[in-house]
């Protein structure tokens, strides 16, 4: 299916970066990983408009090559599982936070349970209940939560992910473009 009436590379690329993101997505989740793809690609981008105005054409397809490569294993694949993580994690962490908050149930039940903890769990609890606002201690109790669904939040960061790569795979396409008209 074309991309905005696009044909060709572009559409052989998102076909590719789909099949990658389905193939396995722990091998993206590596924050590490997603850095050391964003300094790769902007290597490579520099590298085009530092060196391309002495390459030969064969030097340029050569470029071209590498970069597609690059943009159809590694790029798209992690760029879009990120940001469906992302966009997974706020959800469920706004979701979570809202249902805290509107229940009335959350940082002041947790802080009763620790309070029932012998020896030492009366003082934590008038410590939390002290130096914490409810909307505080709720939002803390929304990220570990969150935390604690991570295996519920990368399946469905997994299932939004091939949504995100032809955006991905259009946005980088155009960067490309852009640097070969320079």
């Amino acid at each position: 299916r074309p991309l905005r009436g696009r044909t060709g590379a572009v559409e052989k690329r998102v076909t590719i970066s789909t099949r990658a993101t389905q193939k396995d997505v722990s091998e993206i989740t590596d924050p590490q990983k997603l850095l050391s793809t964003v300094k790769q690609l902007s290597e490579k981008m520099n590298e085009f408009s530092t060196n391309s105005q002495a390459w030969t054409p064969a030097e340029k397809d050569a470029w071209r090559a590498e970069y597609s490569n690059l943009v159809d294993t590694v790029a798209i694949p992690a760029l879009s599982f990120a940001s469906a993580n992302l966009i997974v994690s706020t959800a469920f962490f706004v979701a979570i936070l809202t249902l805290l908050n509107k229940s009335g149930r959350g940082f002041e039940d947790v802080t009763s349970l620790i309070e029932g903890i012998p020896l030492f769990g009366e003082n934590i609890s008038r410590a939390l209940a002290k130096n914490l606002d409810s909307g505080v201690g709720n939002g803390i109790l929304a990220l570990v939560l969150v935390d604690l669904l991570a295996p519920l939040v990368v399946a469905a960061a997994a299932i939004i992910t091939p949504l995100l790569s032809p955006w991905y795979a259009e946005k980088l396409e155009n960067i490309r473009n852009t640097l070969e008209q320079r």
